[in-house]
């Protein structure tokens, strides 16, 4: 198991170094290419006993592992966990005025209910190539 990966608060491992500076970040910091965050997690959750599958194919559950290729952990108090049932984000249930769209949205579980573990990780196996 790899232990020196960083953690992303997107769920993502850091896959990349944002090479500029910003927001009290030095240069070359951590930083997710998916997501576009460079939000660290300074305390990682265990992967003891969960599972990963590749996102886009569903195949090759494997042992979670921080050195799998785009590893997203999805369990307890990820960001895919704390998204909504319905798929929306706990924002989009709120009212705010100062949005486009001020009221929150119609949503189809009657209100934010977050997910909470997903089960499974998700990784990317190469299924649909490298390049």
């Amino acid at each position: 198991m790899v232990e020196t990966v960083t953690m992303m608060t997107c769920g993502h491992v850091a896959m990349s170094t944002h090479a500029q500076a910003h927001d009290d970040l030095p240069e070359n910091h951590p930083s997710c290419v998916i997501d576009l965050t460079c939000s660290v997690v300074y305390q990682r959750p265990t992967l003891e006993g969960r599972m990963a599958v590749c996102g886009y194919s569903g195949h090759g559950s494997v042992p979670s592992d921080w050195g799998l290729a785009f590893f997203e952990y999805r369990g307890e108090g990820s960001r895919s966990a704390a998204l909504c049932t319905c798929g929306y984000a706990q924002i989009a249930h709120e009212y705010e005025p100062k949005r486009v769209r001020p009221d929150p949205i119609k949503c189809s579980v009657g209100g934010y209910t977050p997910r909470g573990d997903l089960g499974t990780d998700e990784f990317y196996d190469g299924c649909r190539g490298w390049d």
